[in-house]
């Protein structure tokens, strides 16, 4: 079995992202990187509180994006992003199905040439995604995910149309900033949890022999 190496993000990879193939990983990697590229330009943000949190002068005396983004679980050991801030993380919660169906394309159980029959099937998947925000300060905090909070509501639209391997995308929900509990961390930190929810379908078509399921038959021993 070959190993499948596709990264989306890359020029002539754009079909991975189509209807009927969602996966929670590259949905997790396409949310990040809209988030990146919105952060990316200054003028995008407006506030100006919000630019002195996010931007910061370098020894060059250039203006750079001082926010970090990542995947999966912030402060990780060992990273040289450990108790960096402000910190945008992406990860996803427990996916579920919905809607399934398998419905027979082909003839009956075995075709006069030996073919099997083909079969056509569709599952929902609903796979909710969160973001945590982490500032110094709770007013950071508050200012930030406020940002991303519009930001993703206001072009659900254009996130859809982005992103088509789902058919819905909607924030549920914000939280209030609260003090994080890391008592590893050398600096006071807060953070906010924006939750969304996304849907979307994985569907297939099987024209090939499938798994070979064998009888189970059963055998009694008699000892002498």
């Amino acid at each position: 079995m070959s190993t499948i190496t596709t990264d989306y993000t890359k020029d002539g990879n754009e079909d991975t992202m189509q209807r009927g193939g969602l996966s929670a990983y590259r949905l997790m990697h396409w949310l990040c990187n809209i988030l990146q590229n919105f952060f990316a330009d200054p003028i995008n943000i407006k506030d100006e509180r919000l630019k002195n949190l996010l931007w910061r002068q370098d020894k060059k005396d250039e203006t750079k994006l001082f926010a970090k983004f990542d995947i999966g679980t912030a402060y990780a050991q060992n990273t040289t992003k450990a108790n960096t801030t402000p910190m945008i993380v992406v990860f996803v919660g427990d996916t579920t199905h919905d809607n399934s169906s398998v419905n027979r394309a082909g003839g009956g159980a075995i075709a006069l040439n030996g073919a099997r029959p083909m079969y056509q099937g569709r599952c929902t998947k609903l796979i909710p995604l969160n973001i945590s925000i982490t500032t110094e300060s709770y007013d950071g905090t508050l200012l930030l995910a406020g940002l991303i909070e519009d930001f993703l509501t206001v072009n659900e639209l254009q996130l859809l149309e982005d992103c088509r391997m789902i058919n819905s995308f909607k924030v549920i929900s914000v939280t209030a900033p609260k003090k994080t509990d890391d008592q590893n961390a050398a600096k006071e930190t807060y953070q906010s949890f924006i939750q969304i929810q996304t849907a979307g379908c994985i569907s297939w078509t099987t024209d090939t022999q499938g798994p070979v399921f064998r009888g189970i038959r059963s055998s009694v021993g008699i000892s002498q």
